[in-house]
């Protein structure tokens, strides 16, 4: 029997609700018609809202077959995850596709397969909003036990066109999710982030900020995943006071913030920069480097990006020393690396490279006076946090020559804008983008997407900042 034969129409109403799906489908596969069906087969097809958009149907297809194929999306125990599983495992040219059902094989037209997944997700959609004096005002999706039982729209608040997003919006809506994209630069104003969170049960944030304000205004937001691992942006006692749960995704950005580090390094070393800007001046014109090779780093904070940036240090054979309160002893005696107070590290070092959390100890932990305490000669490299450097204090630091230069890819207020710094020969600045490689963005978007999956399932993710909000939840 060929399941195209019978229209979805029937199904659809069960088919986002597992536990009906293999006897809903397998009625289909009998050929068991209903009076719907009859009446259809009578009527023209383009009357039928449930028969349109076949364009759409192929595209939503597409897509979980990218993701399918890209091993990105785990197929769900259901009849939409049978039809992914099914169209792509006959990805030949063939009118009709194997189904596995509780009674043996069926087989399904490519395209009734697409209607099958358009309908579920509208009806999935149609069931999350609600007429109100004749407006359909968006209602917050049902929780039971901490899981998601309905449609749930997802902010991507990453700064970027949909199409620059990588596999994010379609992993996301092949798992019958929403997906609404915003902005996510720290300089979002509140109101902007407010409108872009309406109606949404989870964001994967950039940099733009999460105050008591927003989760006041956004009462159906249940889950906050910062796009990499700072969360300084994100008020974390204010989001759990509300139930909201907050997660990073700690280990995806530690290999490209160490390469960044060291690359400044390096081109602060030799002046790379400085001498690519002076050739296009039509200036042939060295000027004497200094070596990175057995040179002294010092690396304050020796947390996961500080010890990546130690390993490949000592691939330079350089001194590694370090400022670090709660060191792994035991990666420290490996690499061997000498511990001892911030200042000691500021005197003796050739080049200091923070990688400290933000916090309110931590900011503006180099200031005028720690600036002073370094060599007239060492650069001082910040892929950290901007708030861990009084600016205006470098700015003063390098120009009157005090040290060496600086190499600077976070700053206090971004985007940076201001001119001053142009001005500089001996400084290299980047724009945020130590962690902006294709293999961090793949890591971290590969995480951020299987938290928001995991926490709408009711599962519980390793990385959460507020644990004590999914306990409360469960025990609720």
């Amino acid at each position: 029997m060929a399941v195209n034969d019978t229209h979805p129409q029937q199904t659809i109403a069960l088919l986002a609700c597992g536990r009906h799906a293999a006897r809903v489908w397998d009625r289909a596969a009998t050929g068991r018609r209903s009076a719907h069906d009859r009446a259809h087969d009578r009527a023209h097809d383009q009357d039928c809202p449930h028969c349109q958009s076949v364009a759409a149907d192929q595209r939503l297809l597409a897509a979980a077959i990218t993701a399918l194929a890209e091993e990105t999306l785990e197929p769900p125990p259901s009849l939409v995850g049978q039809v992914m599983s099914a169209v792509l495992a006959e990805l030949r040219p063939a009118q009709y596709l194997p189904l596995p059902t509780q009674r043996g094989q069926a087989r399904i037209d490519r395209v009734a397969a697409a209607r099958v997944l358009r309908h579920a997700v509208d009806q999935s959609r149609s069931s999350a909003t609600t007429m109100v004096a004749g407006r359909h005002q968006r209602r917050r999706p049902p929780w039971r036990n901490g899981r998601c039982l309905g449609m749930a729209t997802v902010a991507v608040n990453l700064t970027r066109p949909e199409e620059e997003l990588g596999g994010i919006p379609a992993q996301l809506r092949a798992a019958g999710l929403k997906v609404r994209c915003g902005s996510g630069r720290r300089s979002t104003p509140v109101a902007e982030v407010i409108e872009s969170l309406r109606g949404c049960a989870a964001a994967i944030a950039g940099q733009e900020p999460y105050s008591a304000e927003v989760f006041d205004a956004c009462p159906e937001l249940r889950l906050v995943v910062r796009f990499g691992v700072g969360f300084d942006t994100v008020d974390v006692g204010a989001a759990t006071e509300r139930g909201v749960l907050v997660a990073n995704t700690p280990g995806t950005t530690d290999g490209g913030v160490a390469d960044h580090t060291i690359g400044l390094m390096i081109d602060l070393a030799h002046g790379i920069s400085r001498h690519d800007r002076a050739m296009r001046r039509g200036q042939w014109q060295g000027q004497r480097g200094v070596d990175v090779w057995q040179a002294t780093l010092g690396i304050v904070g020796l947390g996961r990006i500080g010890r990546a940036v130690a390993r490949r240090a000592r691939g330079f054979k350089m001194r590694v020393i370090a400022h670090e309160p709660y060191p792994v002893m035991e990666f420290v005696q490996e690499h061997q690396i000498e511990l001892m107070s911030l200042d000691d590290v500021l005197r003796q070092s050739d080049f200091v490279t923070l990688h400290l959390p933000a916090m309110p100890e931590t900011e503006r932990v180099i200031d005028a006076a720690k600036l002073a305490l370094m060599k007239p000669t060492a650069f001082l490299v910040n892929a950290g946090r901007g708030n861990l450097v009084d600016e205006d204090a470098l700015y003063s630091a390098v120009k009157s020559g005090e040290i060496g230069g600086a190499g600077i890819d976070t700053w206090t207020t971004e985007p940076m804008t201001d001119p001053r710094w142009a001005e500089l020969d001996n400084v290299v600045l980047s724009p945020h983008s130590a962690a902006n490689t294709q293999g961090v963005w793949t890591a971290s978007a590969a995480l951020a997407v299987q938290i928001v999956l995991q926490v709408l399932r009711g599962e519980r993710p390793a990385q959460l900042l507020n644990p004590e909000v999914w306990d409360r939840q469960r025990q609720a």
